[in-house]
């Protein structure tokens, strides 16, 4: 069908033209309008090298047929010649924005002129949003929802990128909450995303929060957000001025609290506090801490303690201040707290239940003994003691060594003295003076302990063989070692030797004048065995001797042997009495 028509076309073309002659010329000038227009962005400014495509309706074929293109100058005029009595579509092309497409109807009367005015052409990549401005405290983490869409006839690859305040952070989310930096649209697409952002706890005034899609054109979308620092201070006590003796510590209750909507970090310390003094801040269970972490609005009670020293004027009072800040310093909150000095009673006293202990040397010593507060006001002292040289002194609560103890007003505490003297100690009476003592060397209270010494004796034996062996008429030898393992010298030491009838012993040296404690000796011991002596096992006791003490006897086994010659008279004997007995024999038989 289309192939006929085409044909039919071709033959009657020339015929027109050999026909009628006249048509053709007036046709060649048919009558134009000159169509203009302006071409702007949505802010109202010109676009340039916008293409203005026209097109008009051919009803012929049922199509539209291209007419014409112009392009915008810098001023984002054009101007494009139609002719008249025809509809045409305008299309106005330029990468990054929305097509937008105009009818008009250029009629056969008129001026010979079609102004358009303005033609506004948006961007084809949409930022939008229902929030644009948002009040929000210092610290707090915010959300702003935004949607994007592009409106373009193009697929665009989109690049987001935030541009916030310095010290802030952002980052812009998805609605599985996954950081989105790149996306794909295709045309008539749109996604829904949040820009989060955290506001730092310094912060306070006007900022604003830009978004910007890059893509063949920048899209941005603005936020403004009013930052409002919080009222509630970081510090707060209740009782931020106490009553103190010199030499006493004062306890302060004082809260922490995170006004901000987001978790921070805060640093404690004194930022004022008199010289010499010694100040800490502790948790309500005593651990001393320099830095707290916090939840959104989350508080902490802590204790301020602060020492007072002994020297401090009575009467007069004292400032500190604490201060709370902010890990990055730049939000910070003062406590003034004042410390008043009174001057009051003291009184410290100090009784031992048992004034002289005796014991054996090597022994140690215990004496209980009470710490009365008889005193207005709470006391630290310390435990001292000067024994005599070598000696070793201990305070004990229970089974906890201490050096020092707090006591409140009217309170009393029990402790034991444990003392401990040297191994070398000698017997006599010794002296322990006991003290309670301030940190700047007053001595509170004072006591006198006695220990008296007596005498511990003991004494250990060693052999070097508790068997041996000797032939009868021979002589054997041994090493017995005497200790002395009391704590007392020991003097006149000797052995004892207990032996079987008829046998002799000798001991070198035959005595020690003195053995010292932990000191030993060696004593070489010859035992003689008479000749006569039957062969067999013998056990002979020996006992290590002093003049304050004795060992427990210790026996040896002694084995005795025959000469060798008496052993082969013996067998000669035997074998004589053999032959007698085989003769005796060979003669009573043949009878």
């Amino acid at each position: 069908m289309i192939h006929k028509m085409r044909c039919a076309a071709i033959l009657v073309i020339p015929l027109l033209v050999l026909i009628s002659p006249s048509l053709w010329v007036k046709t060649s000038y048919a009558l134009t309008v000159n169509v203009s227009g302006r071409v702007v962005d949505e802010d109202g400014d010109p676009l340039e090298n916008v293409k203005v495509e026209a097109y008009a309706y051919d009803k012929a074929y049922g199509i539209e047929v291209h007419i014409g293109r112009a392009w915008t100058d810098h001023n984002g005029s054009f101007n494009m010649e139609l002719s008249v009595g025809r509809e045409y579509t305008l299309k106005f092309v330029k990468s990054g924005y929305a097509e937008v497409s105009k009818k008009i109807s250029v009629g056969i009367y008129g001026t010979g002129r079609v102004d358009l005015g303005n033609i506004t052409l948006i961007r084809a990549i949409r930022l939008f949003s229902t929030i644009l401005s948002l009040s929000a405290d210092s610290g707090e983490t915010i959300s702003l929802p935004f949607h994007i869409s592009n409106v373009g006839g193009r697929e665009e690859i989109i690049e987001l990128e935030v541009f916030s305040p310095p010290g802030w952070t952002a980052r812009i989310l998805d609605q599985a909450d996954r950081e989105v930096k790149k996306i794909k649209i295709s045309p008539g697409g749109s996604l829904n995303l949040r820009l989060e952002s955290s506001i730092p706890a310094w912060a306070e005034g006007r900022y604003s929060l830009k978004i910007v899609a890059i893509g063949e054109l920048n899209s941005t979308l603005k936020f403004l957000i009013e930052v409002k620092r919080p009222s509630e201070p970081l510090l707060s006590c209740r009782f931020p001025g106490k009553s103190v003796t010199a030499g006493g510590t004062v306890q302060f209750g004082i809260t922490l609290e995170n006004p901000f909507r987001t978790k921070m970090r805060f640093r404690l310390s004194f930022s004022s506090i008199p010289s010499d003094w010694v100040g800490s801040i502790r948790t309500v269970d005593g651990e001393s801490i320099s830095e707290v972490i916090l939840g959104p609005r989350e508080s902490v009670s802590l204790i301020v303690e602060v020492e007072v020293p002994e020297w401090a004027e009575a009467g007069k009072t004292y400032n500190l201040t604490v201060k709370a800040e902010t890990s990055d310093g730049k939000v910070a909150d003062l406590l003034p707290l004042s410390i008043s000095l009174i001057g009051v009673k003291e009184e410290i006293g100090l009784a031992a239940k048992f004034l002289e202990v005796t014991v054996e040397a090597g022994r140690s010593l215990e004496y209980p003994i009470t710490i009365l507060n008889l005193g207005d006001t709470n006391v630290s002292l310390y435990l001292s003691a000067e024994p005599p040289e070598d000696w070793k002194v201990t305070f004990k609560s229970g089974g906890l060594e201490i050096s020092r103890i707090y006591l409140e007003a009217g309170r009393s505490e029990s402790l034991i003295v444990e003392v401990t003297p040297p191994s070398t100690v000698s017997i006599g009476a010794y002296t322990i003076p006991i003290r309670l003592v301030s940190e700047s060397g007053k001595v509170y209270a004072e006591t006198r302990l006695r220990a008296r010494i007596i005498g511990s004796y003991k004494m250990a034996m060693k052999s070097s063989t508790f068997m041996t062996s000797v032939t009868a008429g021979g002589s054997t030898s041994f090493t017995i070692r005497i200790m002395n393992t009391g704590h007392t010298p020991i003097t006149s030491v000797r052995l004892k030797v207990e032996l079987p009838k008829e046998w002799e012993s000798s001991v070198s040296p035959a005595q020690i004048g003195t053995l010292k404690p932990m000191e030993s000796s060696a004593f070489n011991v010859e035992i003689r065995v008479p000749s006569n002596t039957v062969a067999g096992d013998y056990l002979i006791t020996i006992t290590g001797i002093s003049d304050q003490t004795r060992t427990d006897p210790l026996q040896i086994r002694v084995t005795v042997t025959v000469p060798t010659s008496w052993g082969l008279i013996g067998l000669g004997l035997i074998a004589i009495m053999i032959v007698i007995l085989i003769l005796a024999f060979l003669k009573f038989k043949r009878r």
